[in-house]
């Protein structure tokens, strides 16, 4: 079973593999950024999204939760962190929100809901 720490590893590993593909390689986000941006995002969606959205309204609302605040909130710290020049500032993030929501709906979600079943079945016996 899962702890939290290792949830919020596996999903900030997730995020940073994709935000680099998505974002670093064809738009030349720069590692920093992508780590930055990565950390603001781990933190966001599983606070939000994992804990609140997910055992609440399940899977899909989820995760489209998790694409709204990825779109926005790498949209955002993207903004801040750039210095100009040649970042698209929405095609990017509109790419990398895609691919985090999908992978967190496929993989991510369905682990954690479990993991927190099983955390609910062992505060009650």
């Amino acid at each position: 079973m899962p702890d939290n720490f290792s949830m919020l590893t596996m999903k900030f590993m997730m995020i940073t593999v994709l935000m680099y593909i998505t974002t670093g390689i064809p738009f030349h986000w720069t590692v920093p950024h992508i780590l930055l941006i990565s950390l603001f995002i781990t933190g966001t969606t599983y606070s939000l999204s994992d804990l609140v959205t997910l055992p609440a309204g399940g899977n899909p609302a989820a995760t489209a939760v998790d694409f709204v605040l990825v779109l926005i909130g790498s949209w955002a710290v993207g903004t801040i962190v750039s210095t100009g020049g040649a970042i698209p500032l929405l095609q990017g993030p509109l790419y990398a929100a895609i691919a985090i929501a999908v992978s967190e709906g496929l993989i991510l979600h369905p682990l954690l809901k479990k993991h927190l079943r099983k955390a609910e079945k062992g505060s009650t016996a």
